[in-house]
């Protein structure tokens, strides 16, 4: 179903759009009083029923809006009476479970709209309050746009999935909820094979190696996203490089806690070959990278050789970041080489956490695996 506009002339347009932004936002008085009440003590029926009307009203509101500015007053009126603070677990919870009832309709209700433009504009503002009611009961509402063709939508449905208030709620020994945590992981790794963007990749990387449970499925998935991003650096296919400090480090956090020695080597390989991966693209890719990707590249290098290198391998190792900083390319290989191994020599890191690099056919080697010359035709293209 679409919506009709107001037509008229220019001014009465902007009369109207005014007099509506200034009456967007839903009256709040019945909903604080509700908090007050509710302080410490599980809601009555009556103030459910209070609670789900105003849930209702402001994303009728997010629905309703013509100006783009209504629509977010009305959006950050959900997520701010939500119920944040400790005394209002129960509230929140029979907050946070009507809300989910009336983002499922309303998604359903907007993917009917002809208006293309308002539906994608209405489709970011609900799957933002999806994301920033922080629950692990959005899952199922946050799943369904996961396949979305608009990247803010995705974007926003994984942080639904992975946000921090999330990773807490699994986490906790009273709260956490392993079936939840398992019906997550195992959507994000059946999306993961359609996904490219690296600033998504990252959010499920990072979500992976926050979570303490299941272990399985997060190395699982860990290693899926750092094999995505390889395969996108040997085809020079690969954007947003400033994504991998954070895929790097999540690879470097499991790889120190996890308990199999197993996933312990797996992830060690998966981090020294996607961090030589980023190094040999800045290396080979300096005459034909844009300054935007040599920018981000470096950002990868030097955030991932001052933080997570060091301590894996329980010592500080400057060469690396003090050669990216310098866009020194020759200073660059050979700190590589040093670090991470070269032909017929194992470098610092696989040798301080025992491991060799998984080559073609089965074998392993010292060295990691090197990227082919870069397409030298033109400058290569980037959605950076």
């Amino acid at each position: 179903m679409s919506r009709r506009r107001p037509l008229g002339k220019v001014v009465g347009v902007v009369c109207l759009s005014m007099a509506a932004a200034a009456a967007a936002a839903v009256d709040t008085t019945t909903i604080q009083a509700v908090q007050q009440r509710c302080a410490n003590r599980t809601p009555s029926a009556a103030d459910t029923e209070q609670i789900e009307a105003f849930v209702n009203q402001a994303i009728t509101a997010v629905l309703a809006a013509v100006d783009p500015a209504e629509a977010i007053a009305a959006r950050e009126q959900i997520i701010q009476f939500r119920g944040w603070d400790k005394g209002l677990a129960p509230y929140a919870r029979v907050y946070v479970l009507a809300a989910k009832k009336r983002l499922g309709q309303a998604f359903e209700q907007v993917a009917g709209w002809a208006d293309a433009q308002a539906r994608l504009r209405t489709e970011r503002n609900l799957i933002i309050v999806t994301a920033r009611l922080g629950s692990t009961e959005m899952r199922d509402v946050a799943v369904g746009r996961l396949k979305h063709p608009d990247t803010a939508v995705r974007y926003w449905a994984v942080k639904a999935l992975t946000n921090q208030h999330v990773v807490d709620e699994l986490n906790n020994e009273l709260t956490g909820d392993a079936e939840a945590a398992r019906a997550i992981l195992q959507a994000l790794q059946e999306h993961l094979p359609t996904e490219s963007q690296g600033v998504i990749l990252e959010q499920m990387a990072s979500f992976a190696a926050r979570l303490k449970a299941p272990q399985d499925a997060c190395v699982k998935l860990l290693l899926a996203v750092a094999d995505k991003r390889r395969q996108a650096y040997e085809q020079w296919t690969v954007t947003s490089e400033r994504s991998d400090a954070a895929i790097l480090e999540a690879l470097a956090t499991a790889q120190q806690f996890t308990t199999s020695p197993e996933d312990k080597t797996r992830l060690a390989q998966a981090f020294g070959q996607l961090y030589s991966y980023v190094i040999q693209r800045r290396i080979l890719g300096d005459a034909v990278l844009k300054d935007l990707d040599k920018h981000q590249l470096k950002y990868a290098i030097v955030t991932v050789g001052q933080g997570a290198l060091g301590e894996m391998l329980g010592q500080p190792y400057d060469e690396i970041s003090q050669a990216a900083v310098r866009d020194d390319v020759a200073a660059l290989q050979a700190a590589h080489d040093a670090l991470l191994g070269s032909a017929g020599r194992s470098g610092l890191l696989p040798t301080k956490l025992k491991y060799q690099y998984a080559h073609d056919g089965g074998s392993t080697s010292p060295a990691p695996k090197t990227l082919k010359a870069p397409p030298a035709a033109k400058t290569l293209d980037s959605d950076n």
